[in-house]
């Protein structure tokens, strides 16, 4: 199943394990033989790749300062709920500086607005770090918590959504987790949560910080980018589901109608996918020949090589 990270706060950890992923199919030079007498060409590591490996176990080995995992960052997550008070959202269309202020040391102050979108982050970044240490429980309930939440953004609601359909297929709860893959359900992928509309004596303050919008930094792009890109999720997700219940046909026409979706040449997941159902249906020649086509791990190579464009017309037109 597809899974991404929420937010810039992970994007640290999710490099890292993307590059530990390309080293590997950097190491593979060339392969010779079949079987048994299969042989693999190994390249050495460039010295910025042992520098790099050398540096991070150097952190990880540090107890001052702890090194950006997923275990140091569930900690992070569940002091962060913890210290958060537990305060309904702002539902009325009452301006943020009606409410009370909530402390936030050494920071300023917050309103109660930012306080409820701040733990909407917090539960979906403490989801997504449940599922990467396998623990589907706590996912689940940080995930449905997130998506009792009112006023919810729809970028979270749908990392809700697709958060607890891994998490209720992890615990065998396959149906379950359908409920949750609806492509139609997607209507909003942004993160901003809406905010209450502002009187007339804050107008002049909105007014400047329109003007003069505060510096929030580089800005992060992650997949997907569209609507159309997080519908395709779902669909791929559902087709997933539904080579868990063997239902080649319905998986196939998942996949079918997600990579109409998705750019062009479709993402490595697809073609394995694909691959996969026409193993699973008996069709073993047609799998060869996909793999063939689509190249999804070619080694030492990138996966957008025009080799790979010619899959997005074997995946729409195949089946």
């Amino acid at each position: 199943m597809f899974n991404f990270c929420p937010f810039p706060c992970l994007l640290q950890m999710e490099e890292e394990r993307s590059q530990k992923k390309r080293y590997k199919n950097t190491l593979v030079n060339e392969v010779f033989g079949k079987g048994l007498h299969r042989k693999l060409v190994v390249a050495p590591m460039p010295n910025s790749v042992c520098s790099s490996l050398q540096d991070a176990e150097a952190h990880s080995q540090s107890a001052a300062m702890p090194a950006p995992t997923l275990e140091f960052a569930a900690i992070c997550l569940s002091n962060a709920k913890f210290l958060l008070p537990n305060t309904p959202p702002v539902v009325s269309d009452d301006p943020p500086t009606s409410t009370p202020p909530v402390p936030a040391p050494p920071g300023p102050p917050i309103q109660g607005h930012s306080v409820s979108s701040l733990r909407c982050y917090v539960l979906a970044c403490q989801a997504y770090v449940s599922l990467g240490l396998g623990d589907p429980v706590t996912s689940l309930a940080s995930s449905r918590e997130l998506l009792a939440t009112p006023l919810l953004s729809g970028g979270l609601r749908f990392l809700g959504q697709v958060y607890s359909a891994e998490a209720l297929v992890l615990l065998g709860r396959v149906s379950e987790a359908m409920t949750h893959l609806t492509p139609e359900s997607v209507v909003n992928i942004s993160v901003s949560s809406p905010k209450p509309v502002l009187k007339d004596s804050d107008s002049e303050t909105a007014a400047q910080l329109s003007t003069h919008p505060p510096n929030a930094g580089p800005q992060v792009h992650q997949f997907p980018e569209s609507l159309s890109q997080a519908r395709a999720v779902m669909l791929f997700n559902t087709a997933a589901v539904f080579c868990i219940t063997r239902d080649n046909d319905k998986a196939r026409k998942a996949l079918q109608e997600a990579v109409k979706l998705l750019p062009n040449p479709p993402p490595p997941q697809t073609v394995l996918l694909s691959a996969y159902i026409e193993l699973m249906s008996g069709n073993t020649a047609a799998a060869l020949h996909l793999l063939k086509v689509a190249h999804p791990y070619p080694h030492g190579m990138d996966f957008q090589k025009k080799p790979r464009k010619a899959a997005a017309t074997y995946l729409a037109m195949k089946h």
